[in-house]
């Protein structure tokens, strides 16, 4: 034991000796002198095509969208102007993003007019860019002055075997070879590896919160650097996001160096950067009787809704995160105090329907669900939540499920409902839930019907022509449709009178 301690003395001693006389190399701006400053006032003129891979809204959970982009950047040490056309299918959409050190444009894909500006779009910028090119990052990260990590930076080689023996830790090999600079941009924790012999950025590694998977990683990786004139840039970028589910691929197909930016936008005579708002919670309930209530979450467009039995509650949809499963417990609570909530359920996996969920999980309700969601749910209720913590993450619970077949009924002695399974006859998910209260003639829904406020009825799309076939095979008399999402934008019905929707299928064959 005496000589293990005195091991572990001599280490320290000699690691704090080595600490007190190195001379630290400033391995950010080397890089940054190699990568960026030769450019001096001139730019790089990128060409690439990107491989790039979303969830979004598909049919089933963790299915992807692949869709190819292809476009142009110019960008130095402060400027970034990107102009992209994304391939969909037959359809072709097309953005610009104009960044000149002070001031940012965007036109998003299609539009005609300019996106509002926030202070966040401006902070997230340079982060953004890495995804194509280090060169605006590098500098972000010069002129803020961060310092290297702590962590074994000075470490002294000839012990790194003693090091690994003591911490157990097994990575000392690399920490000599690369350098590791820690920073914060817009709420991201950015981490720079850069190697320490070539002096070149070699990847990027980010963590941040997300509101429905919780504590998230991206992985930037730069490779095949190519030299032109007196500096060099990556010609491949291969970024691993969501933990390493998605993984997109953007090839630098061509690089020059140009005099001059070609910018694409004017700026507006009255352009302004706003200040991030701050999200205010707005809820209210809208009691439609005794047994339903809807709560309206007016800050995500959302309507909820409680179904109140003799002994107990039922709960449907809960928006994006576990702040609003919260939020509609609270309300449940308020409607009625000694009543828990037995069950709560969501119309299809989409994060408007199921993104509270952690909410209801650690309030201990059975979660009804079909069968091919059980994984899902079972991933979103283990994925850590530690950069934001909600109740679950502080005190964990197991998850308790009601799975559902072709349809379940929930009853009392003087009230009862029934979820239907409609599945893929949705026309939008494989999972699809809907609700009917055969008193009221009432079917709540997620977000079927597209019938606008203001103007004639049009025929049926395919999500409307799904929901009245179901409702004529299923045999439901329905008086009134009542939809989730969205209550305000897009200016279409929230109650839907069935006739609306029977207009809206006459159209068809006219």
């Amino acid at each position: 034991m005496n000589r293990n301690k005195s091991i572990v003395f001599l280490f320290f001693t000699i690691w704090s000796f080595n600490t007190s006389f190195a001379k630290h190399k400033n391995y950010l701006l080397t890089c940054w002198e190699k990568q960026v400053k030769p450019l001096k006032n001139e730019f790089f003129y990128l060409n690439y095509i990107e491989s790039h891979n979303e969830f979004g809204h598909t049919f089933e959970p963790w299915q992807i969208n692949h869709d190819t982009i292809k476009g142009q950047i110019w960008c130095n040490s402060t400027h970034f102007i990107k102009s992209d056309t994304l391939y969909k299918e037959e359809d072709n959409y097309n953005s610009i993003s104009q960044y000149d050190g002070k001031d940012l444009l965007l036109l998003d894909y299609n539009n005609t007019k300019l996106s509002d500006v926030y202070n966040a779009d401006i902070n997230k910028l340079p982060l953004q860019a890495a995804n194509y090119s280090p060169t605006l990052l590098l500098s972000y990260f010069v002129t803020n002055n961060v310092a290297i990590d702590n962590d074994k930076k000075n470490f002294a080689p000839s012990f790194a075997p003693l090091y690994t023996k003591i911490t157990g830790i097994d990575d000392a090999n690399s920490s000599r070879k690369i350098a590791v600079y820690t920073h914060q941009i817009n709420g991201v924790t950015v981490k720079l590896f850069i190697s320490k012999k070539e002096h070149v950025l070699k990847k990027i590694v980010t963590q941040e919160n997300n509101e429905l998977y919780g504590d998230i990683k991206t992985v930037i990786y730069y490779e095949n650097y190519k030299k032109l004139k007196s500096t060099i840039y990556p010609t491949k970028v291969i970024i691993e996001k969501v933990n390493g589910k998605l993984v997109d691929t953007i090839n630098i197909v061509k690089c020059t160096i140009e005099n001059k930016a070609k910018f694409l936008l004017n700026k507006p005579e009255n352009y302004k950067i706003k200040n991030d708002e701050p999200l205010i919670p707005n809820v209210t309930i809208e009691n439609y009787n005794k047994h339903i209530h809807f709560v309206n979450i007016k800050h995500t467009d959302d309507k909820a809704m409680i179904v109140e039995f003799s002994d107990f509650l039922l709960v449907a949809e809960a928006p994006l995160n576990s702040a609003n499963g919260e939020l509609i417990i609270n309300e449940a609570k308020k409607i009625a105090p000694d009543k828990p909530i037995r069950y709560f359920v969501f119309g299809h996996f989409h994060p408007h329907y199921i993104g509270g969920i952690r909410a209801f999980i650690h309030n201990g309700a059975n979660i009804i669900c079909t069968n091919d969601d059980v994984p899902y749910v079972k991933y979103l209720a283990a994925s850590p939540h530690t950069i934001e913590p909600d109740n679950l993450q502080n005190q964990n619970r197991n998850t308790h499920f009601d799975v559902i077949g072709q349809n379940k009924t929930i009853y009392d002695e003087n009230y009862e409902m029934t979820i239907f399974n409609i599945g893929s006859k949705s026309a939008h998910t494989k999972d699809y839930l809907i609700y009917y209260f055969p008193t009221e003639k009432l079917l709540f829904e997620d977000d079927l019907v597209w019938i606008n406020k203001d103007i004639e009825i049009e025929k049926a799309g395919t999500r409307q022509m799904g929901l009245y076939n179901a409702i004529k095979e299923l045999h439901l008399d329905v008086k009134t449709i009542v939809q989730s999402w969205p209550v305000n934008n897009y200016n279409v019905k929230t109650v839907i009178p069935f006739s609306d929707l029977e207009k809206s299928m006459e159209k068809i064959d006219k």
